[in-house]
């Protein structure tokens, strides 16, 4: 590896002194080690069938990733850091040209956990968030939509009402939670082949919600959209909110409670995802690495 733990410390501590700079670090270190361990198990391979097996599968490659962002982020202790960490790389490349790697962090804490419909204080809360997205974009039968959410989220298979138990016509599906935005994707699908409702397509749904086991992490009140504050309820005005100021107000102050809107803390979970990409000759992978910045580690690999 072209980085050793003892590099690391070392350059960690010089790097402290600005957090601009030390972002910059983040991106010279996961391009050095992503490129160094890509590229030579590309060397090694036989073909790219081979490659594909070979990285895909890598854990060599996670760990590695999820040192440096333990080892990178440990110093974000306020919002004003998260401003500077929320960028893309540049599109980098090996010495040789044949190899092109790039990544990005972004908040995932930014948008709506539609698993917490499984929290009994936060429930009517998220139905409500439901119950406006479906009138904005014309979704004919919110009702039966939220039924199909509440019915995959719990473990059960009885119907909230008739046929909003997936499970029961595809036992492939799986109950307990919603995973990720293919399971999601299975919804939607299963909604309009029922309705014949296109409209449940129209909404921009990864602007607006994510879906992770963990139904504790805050909603990130600075970067929550306009649009997203008034799916949740919250008064917005001229495209602009100040949850400071909302918490004067008993309507909003409740729902800024239950809902645990607030400035990011280091004291409380908040979700990032890194997306990586890199491209061999036509091949092509991407990641997506969910990390918790406050655990300090990554919970989840998305391909």
């Amino acid at each position: 590896m072209i980085f050793t733990k003892f590099y690391w410390n070392e350059t960690l501590m010089t790097m402290k002194k600005s957090i601009a700079l030390f972002i910059v670090l983040i991106f010279i270190a996961v391009a050095s080690s992503l490129i160094a361990i890509v590229y030579k198990e590309s060397q090694k391979a036989l073909s790219f069938s081979k490659i594909y097996e070979k990285i895909s599968q890598n854990s060599l490659l996670i760990r590695d990733f999820e040192y440096i962002l333990r080892n990178s982020l440990k110093d974000i202790n306020s919002s004003e850091d998260l401003d500077m960490l929320f960028v893309s790389s540049p599109l980098l490349s090996s010495k040789d040209g044949e190899f092109n790697f790039g990544f990005s962090l972004k908040p995932l804490s930014d948008k709506i956990n539609l698993n917490l419909l499984k929290d009994k204080k936060k429930r009517e809360y998220i139905k409500d968030y439901i119950y406006r997205v479906c009138s904005f974009y014309e979704v004919e039968d919110a009702d039966f939509f939220i039924a199909l959410l509440e019915d995959t989220i719990d473990a059960d298979i009885e119907e909230r009402v008739a046929g909003s138990e997936i499970v029961l016509e595809n036992r492939r599906f799986k109950n307990g939670f919603i995973e990720s935005f293919s399971h999601f994707y299975k919804i939607l699908d299963y909604y309009f082949k029922t309705l014949q409702d296109s409209n449940i397509f129209k909404v921009k749904w990864k602007e607006l919600i994510y879906f992770d086991k963990d139904i504790k992490s805050i909603i990130d009140c600075k970067r929550l959209s306009s649009q997203n504050a008034r799916f949740l309820g919250l008064s917005v005005e001229n495209g602009s909110f100040d949850c400071e100021e909302l918490k004067k107000d008993l309507k909003y102050k409740e729902i800024l409670k239950v809902l645990n809107i607030k400035d990011y803390t280091k004291k409380e979970p908040y979700l990032i995802e890194a997306s990586l990409y890199y491209k061999k000759d036509g091949f092509e992978e991407n990641f997506r690495l969910r990390y918790n910045l406050f655990k300090q580690k990554v919970t989840q690999v998305e391909k």
